[in-house]
């Protein structure tokens, strides 16, 4: 299978394979793209070295699965073969960006030198092949970022003494002297990066003695800042989207290692498992229960969720920043016009208004700024925000499974007392459910909330139909009775001197005075 190891896009030198990439790798066809290499490692050291193409993995398989489940550790580090460019710029800025260095040079006649050094670097794809060592304690390393301490080396070991011990007059057109710098940067990187098999290929100086050659300088060392700029706002983008792809990977290996379990395929289960969940929850060598395998995968759908989430903020950063880089750019466009016609000294009047106009630009270069900044904080709030709500179900879902741990020992202790009845299975089972939505989506609980109400409503709607039922059944009967004491004779008609006064009743159900003839209660309802 093909790996997108690039971290960095385009400009990524190389990058370690998460665990969760392991299995695509050693279980399947491996297939290295144009100017892509690859080194496993065992225990530290180099165990292979693979170069572009498609590698069918079994021989490779049978070779290393005996070191995953004991205590060995691999890795495997990518890498790319083709050569990258990096860049030193003497004179030019007065600060380093991700892309170039920038560094003050004086010649032997005391003359600032404005020029730029351009080297090519470069790792072959032999079994010196190292790229572990440029990595360090990284994941992940860019090309500019090795260029960047390669520059550093070459300005202190190799351009500045040798710039520092010829006059400004001797430089252009000697071919010895960039001869002698070309040699001295080679055997200064073979010397720092032997280890890592890093050589450098080729180097030449680009002058800007004149006042053209100056200026051309500048603009290239200012595209390469906007170059570093705009990639910077990319790259958080980057690496949350492979921090996703890297969850939805963990995923699919957790969900194929209950399937390998079942299979008895057991060293490409384990493969599986390392690539699914953090070992250290886990201890080598026991057996692992397939509950807490499901528990780590409920926690990895947790992770999916956060980071899809940062994806989509990260998006709307990116474009936001975008947007402020164009509106920064043209402002020290208009900046930079503005300075170039104070320079000319026009006149007291309308150098008033250029410096009117170049202090209106200065400000707006400071809202925009300060709009950065605002940007910055309200997304760093809503990613707070979401990694909160997310540790809240993290925390839920922790209390759920402690929960139904003592669950399940009490119903074992009841099953093997023969104690369980239908009332008690019919609890634990209604509980089990709930563990499942304890950290489900808001989606999910939404909607497991209406359809418990609705389940209340109908069970609320049938208990009215059967007591209207059982009220129409009281009428009737009542009814049928006033009929048959209507058809039996009268007794004799006794007048009373004094009329008879009503007693008062209460009704049974809600205690509310009613008289003797009534059928009903008007307070409830209740027959009477």
């Amino acid at each position: 299978m093909s790996i997108n190891w690039r971290v960095f896009g385009e400009d990524t030198f190389a990058a370690k394979l998460d665990k969760a990439e392991f299995p695509g790798f050693f279980s399947k066809k491996i297939t290295l793209g144009p100017n892509e290499g690859a080194v496993v490692y065992k225990d530290g050291k180099v165990d292979s070295v693979l170069t572009e193409g498609t590698y069918h993995t079994a021989s490779l398989w049978e070779r290393v699965k005996g070191w995953f489940g004991a205590p060995t550790e691999v890795q495997v580090v990518s890498f790319r073969t083709t050569p990258f460019t990096g860049h030193v710029f003497l004179g030019i800025n007065e600060t380093d960006s991700d892309r170039t260095i920038n560094r003050q040079a004086l010649t032997l006649d005391g003359a600032k030198l404005i020029a730029e050094c351009e080297y090519i670097l470069s790792i072959p794809t032999t079994p010196s092949a190292n790229p572990d060592r440029l990595l360090g304690q990284h994941e992940a390393i860019a090309t500019w970022s090795i260029c960047g301490e390669v520059g550093k080396l070459l300005f202190s070991r190799v351009l500045q003494p040798k710039m520092a011990a010829v006059r400004l007059d001797e430089i252009r057109g000697n071919t010895e002297l960039i001869a002698k710098l070309e040699t001295e940067a080679r055997i200064a990187v073979a010397q720092r990066y032997a280890e890592s098999g890093l050589q450098l290929d080729t180097l030449r100086i680009i002058w800007g003695l004149s006042d053209e050659e100056a200026a051309a300088l500048k603009q290239r060392e200012q595209k390469l800042a906007e170059d570093a700029a705009a990639f910077e706002h990319q790259l958080k983008l980057n690496q949350e989207e492979r921090n996703l792809e890297l969850a939805r990977t963990r995923l699919v290996n957790g969900q194929e290692y209950k399937v390998l379990q079942e299979k008895g395929e057991q060293e490409l289960a384990r493969l599986h498992l390392e690539g699914a969940i953090e070992l250290d929850a886990l201890k080598r060598g026991r057996a692992i229960d397939v509950a807490e395998v499901d528990a780590q995968i409920r926690r990895i759908q947790l992770e999916i969720e956060k980071h899809e989430s940062n994806v989509k903020l990260e998006i709307q950063r990116a474009e936001q920043n975008q947007r402020l880089d164009l509106q920064e750019r043209e402002s020290r466009r208009r900046l930079a016009e503005v300075e170039a016609k104070l320079k000319l000294e026009q006149g007291e009047m309308e150098q008033m208004v250029n410096l009117q106009i170049k202090m209106k630009a200065e400000k707006h270069l400071r809202e925009i700024e300060a709009k950065r900044l605002e940007i910055d904080a309200e997304f760093n709030s809503m990613r707070q925000m979401t990694e909160e709500r997310l540790e809240q179900r993290r925390m839920k879902l922790d209390e759920t499974k402690t929960r139904m741990a003592s669950i399940e020992g009490i119903m074992k202790n009841a099953l093997s007392a023969g104690a369980v009845t239908p009332d008690v299975m019919k609890t634990f089972l209604e509980q089990a459910t709930e563990q499942e939505y304890a950290t489900s989506s808001d989606e999910m609980v939404k909607a497991r909330s209406q359809a418990n109400a609705a389940k209340h409503n109908v069970e609320t709607y049938q208990a009215a139909q059967a007591a209207e039922r059982e009220h129409q059944v009281n009428i009737t009967q009542q009814a049928a009775n006033l009929m048959q004491a209507a058809k039996q004779p009268s007794g004799p008609t006794i007048v009373s001197a004094t009329p008879a006064q009503p007693s008062a009743l209460a009704c049974p159900h809600c205690g509310a005075q009613v008289k003797a003839h009534w059928k009903a209660c008007p307070e409830c309802g209740t027959t009477l």
